[in-house]
């Protein structure tokens, strides 16, 4: 049973997560920890289901729905706080579309997220054709990695089809939570005592 069912969620952050934040703060403004992709999808698209698709991904993952204020603590933003952006280019003339494609994905992918504010994820569905789309994914790293990146896309595809997606056994908190646990108990204070000793 996940710990988040038996006790208040936990809004405290992965080592990981607060060493971004850290350097987010040393960094502010900058787009160096957005990790953002294009994916391409060829034939016919139902914008609609997409859009719900989306929303349910969203709804499921909800560290991609978070923002961090002070950079110690995590908050889940309401549902749709985070929304499909979606742009048409298919009515730019042919050799028009790919250079104002290319500026779009730029432009999103060099976008700074403001970590306590958020969102820290931008999400717009290019339309370039009638039955050629691409989904300009940015999100924050304090987030998302390569890993989890394709449990996304993996999760949105079925999600589109209507395929069920299988519960999580865990969710984000409850690694922090662990985490946190893990931190204070007697193997690590052994391994500070060990390195003390040792260096």
């Amino acid at each position: 049973m996940p710990f988040s069912d038996v006790s208040p969620p936990f809004t405290g952050l992965t080592s990981g997560q607060e060493r971004l934040a850290f350097l987010d703060r040393a960094t502010p403004g900058t787009s160096l920890y957005n990790c953002h992709v294009e994916l391409w999808m060829e034939g016919r698209l139902d914008e609609a289901a997409f859009e719900r698709a989306t929303a349910a991904v969203l709804r499921r993952h909800e560290a991609l729905s978070s923002v961090f204020p002070e950079g110690v603590r995590r908050q889940v933003l309401p549902e749709g706080a985070v929304r499909l952006g979606k742009v048409d280019l298919s009515a730019l003339p042919a050799e028009a579309r790919e250079p104002g494609f290319r500026d779009l994905s730029l432009a999103q992918a060099r976008r700074p997220f403001d970590l306590a504010r958020g969102p820290i994820l931008a999400t717009t569905l290019v339309r370039l054709a009638p039955e050629r789309h691409v989904l300009l994914f940015t999100c924050h790293h304090i987030a998302i990695d390569a890993v989890s990146m394709g449990i996304y896309v993996d999760d949105l595809a079925r999600a589109y089809v209507g395929r069920p997606l299988d519960p999580l056994p865990a969710a984000y908190a409850d690694l922090a939570r662990r985490e946190a646990a893990w931190l204070e108990g007697p193997e690590v204070e052994e391994a500070r005592r060990f390195w003390r000793e040792t260096l």
